[in-house]
């Protein structure tokens, strides 16, 4: 009975995490050019997990302006 309980458990936690588990947002690969998660914090002054969210939701459009005039070498396309 109690293994019985443990699996179920255990379902319930795995299909809770894979709800969470969204793929990177495309910005993310700007924050990693820019030199990672801490860095970007810094430039903001703001806390890594504020950073660490924008990894799945997206850089907001403000922030996202300023660095692109800050960091004009991130956003130019690559040939």
């Amino acid at each position: 009975m109690l293994a019985i309980a443990t699996i179920l458990l255990l379902d319930i936690f795995i299909e809770k995490t894979m709800k969470k588990d969204k793929p990177n947002h495309a910005h993310s690969l700007i924050i990693d050019e820019l030199g990672g998660t801490a860095k970007v914090a810094k430039i903001f002054s703001i806390r890594n997990p504020s950073v660490s969210k924008w990894r799945k939701t997206g850089i907001p459009s403000a922030r996202m302006m300023y660095l692109k005039k800050a960091y004009p070498k991130v956003f130019r396309l690559k040939k």
